[in-house]
């Protein structure tokens, strides 16, 4: 076995079928590694069974395990979302974690590992708090980063997959920091603590590979001004890291993600494989060759050519169209 690396996750009594799925897929392709997993929850979010299943789960398949309860209290005034409060755990990663722990892999439990992960384990971080693959906020909408206080000339990061500097962010007091800055933009933040870690972040990010954190659902031409030619071509053929981003995640049945079925590959060797995909009803089998075609027009189409079709179309059926998008993503 090589040296043994450090995961972290959030995860409640919800979330078990995708957390383990998760597993699987890390533990499938990483055969070579020993993991210490830390499983973060707020106390009474994952029941005790639940708790003695992963702990299980994780040991049989040769590595360990580390359970971080947190209380609710903790967390203080941080607003609802959809992703739970567990969400906002991550933050708290430098504090909870043992002193001894210089570096931790945080990921997001709607995820698969779909290829060795140990060149992203070995990276130097250097001088730099955390390594994170840019999302498309910055493009799409400047004058919101600008609202969270980051230079306009900065990247954004997406934090479903966040490689820690511990040691680094103990010596800047970072949780602290995170819990001022949630604090005094609460009013702005609509990605919680994503939101979080980039205000506090921004100027401290080693960006890495989009193959270990990609959102498919990005047009090209979007892509483009974020990744290289060679980058984008990898992630869509070869991606080791493939990130369920959106509402709608592939064990829900009108899922039209492109990556969809190797979520369902990995499921099939878990204690879970009998289960079915939710939301398999009359009215969705009906409407699923419609959101096909809508889920192909969203990811094919350049934002170029949308903007130019925009202008052709009456205000209410462009509401209507962007509805029916943000529904299959």
């Amino acid at each position: 076995m090589e040296k043994s690396y450090e995961i972290a996750l959030a995860t409640d009594s919800n979330y078990i079928i995708p957390t383990t799925v998760l597993l699987k897929s890390l533990f499938v392709n990483n055969c070579e590694c020993e993991f210490v997993v830390n499983v973060l929850y707020l106390t009474d979010r994952l029941l005790d069974k639940d708790v003695c299943f992963l702990k299980e789960y994780i040991k049989q398949h040769g590595h360990k395990s580390r359970f971080l309860s947190v209380s609710e209290d903790i967390l203080g005034n941080v607003p609802d979302c959809r992703h739970t409060k567990s969400t906002y755990l991550r933050l708290f990663l430098p504090q909870l974690m043992p002193i001894e722990v210089d570096k931790v892999l945080y990921l997001d439990s709607d995820i698969v590992i779909s290829g060795s992960i140990v060149n992203l384990l070995q990276l130097d971080l250097d001088s730099y708090s955390l390594a994170a693959v840019k999302e498309s906020i910055n493009i799409y909408d400047k004058s919101y980063q600008v609202a969270l206080g980051i230079p306009v000339v900065n990247d954004y990061f997406n934090a479903g997959v966040i490689y820690l500097n511990l040691k680094k962010m103990r010596e800047d007091n970072a949780v602290s920091n995170c819990l001022s800055y949630l604090n005094n933009n609460l009013n702005v933040i609509k990605a919680n603590d994503q939101d979080v870690l980039n205000g506090v972040f921004w100027g401290s990010v080693k960006y890495i590979s989009p193959i270990y954190n990609f959102n498919y659902w990005i047009e090209k031409d979007i892509a483009l001004q974020l990744f290289s030619k060679e980058e984008y071509k990898e992630v869509k053929t070869s991606p080791r890291i493939i990130h369920y981003i959106g509402p709608i995640k592939p064990w829900l049945f009108l899922s039209m993600h492109p990556k969809k079925k190797i979520w369902w590959y990995y499921l099939k060797q878990t204690p879970f494989k009998k289960y079915k995909p939710i939301g398999k009803n009359t009215k969705n089998i009906m409407l699923y060759p419609v959101f096909m075609v809508i889920s192909m027009i969203k990811r094919n189409v350049t934002m170029k050519m949308k903007q130019q079709m925009g202008f052709l179309l009456p205000l209410k059926l462009k509401i209507d169209l962007k509805r029916c998008i943000f529904k299959v993503q």
